[in-house]
């Protein structure tokens, strides 16, 4: 992830670790359980995993719950684009 700023780059890799691990808690309940949960709470999952694993880590980290999981690439500094009417709109980060 080279380019992006150290702090971006953490959040991103914790999210990728989440995501790994619900994945593979997921194979575990398939496998052993012969259980399947749904995308959408395999996704709400990631998202609470990478929630609790920064705020547990970082204490400058001090965005609620709610906010986290409604905005979380814009808490981490990427920006998104979205068209309105045909032109790019910039959503800025809250940073």
């Amino acid at each position: 992830m080279a380019g992006l700023p150290r702090f971006t780059n953490l959040h991103l890799r914790v999210i990728w670790f989440a995501s790994v691990w619900v994945v593979w808690k997921e194979r575990n309940n398939r496998a052993f359980n012969n259980a399947a949960s749904s995308p959408s709470t395999l996704l709400e999952n990631v998202k609470l995993n990478s929630f609790l694993w920064l705020k547990s880590k970082l204490p400058v980290f001090n965005y609620s719950y709610h906010d986290w999981w409604k905005h979380h690439l814009l808490y981490i500094g990427v920006q998104v684009f979205c068209f309105v009417d045909g032109a790019s709109v910039v959503l800025a980060p809250f940073l």
